[in-house]
């Protein structure tokens, strides 16, 4: 199993009062050369970074991203789309660099060397190039205009063969 990176464990320790650490490859903020960072957007609204957030938004951060941006963007999230309650979930948010970085993570997640995967025929091509190489057996459901059709999903599970097939696909991509 994939085990936490040793410099992201120290993490904690870099933000105790005084110290100063060389083990992270951190810059001592105090040499960045901006005291304020402002961005204006299309609507007039404007956003300014100083201080403390300033430095931090400049600085290595939690591989999860910054804490309190995180849980700014998780409750804009709770307000526009009033998802429903997951009993005993807690409410968890991740942020990507883009699409590709998405389904990497989920595809890193969900998926094993030689596991089938059901995927659309046609398929995005982008998820093909990780997907060859991570070695998934890509099991094709055909679509039509209306997208996947659901009698050819159907069909493959109920014909699907672990003794020739291996075991059953766990995740469908569309």
């Amino acid at each position: 199993a994939r085990r936490p990176s040793a410099i992201r464990s120290l993490q904690p320790l870099v933000n105790l009062p005084g110290m100063i650490s060389l083990g992270g490859g951190m810059p001592n903020s105090s040499t960045f050369p901006f005291e304020k960072l402002t961005v204006q957007c299309s609507s007039g609204l404007k956003l300014t970074l100083s201080g403390k957030t300033l430095e931090e938004a400049l600085q290595y951060s939690p591989t999860p991203g910054l804490p309190a941006f995180n849980a700014l963007l998780l409750e804009r999230q709770l307000e526009e789309h009033s998802p429903p309650e997951c009993a005993g979930v807690e409410r968890a948010l991740t942020i990507t660099q883009g699409s590709q970085d998405g389904l990497s993570k989920v595809f890193d997640m969900l998926l094993d060397a030689n596991d089938a995967l059901l995927v659309e025929s046609p398929t995005y091509s982008g998820s093909l190039a990780y997907l060859q190489p991570k070695g998934c057996r890509l099991v094709e459901i055909e679509t039509d205009d209306g997208g996947l059709i659901p009698d050819k999903l159907v069909a493959t599970l109920r014909d699907w063969d672990p003794s020739s097939s291996g075991p059953r696909p766990k995740v469908l991509y569309t």
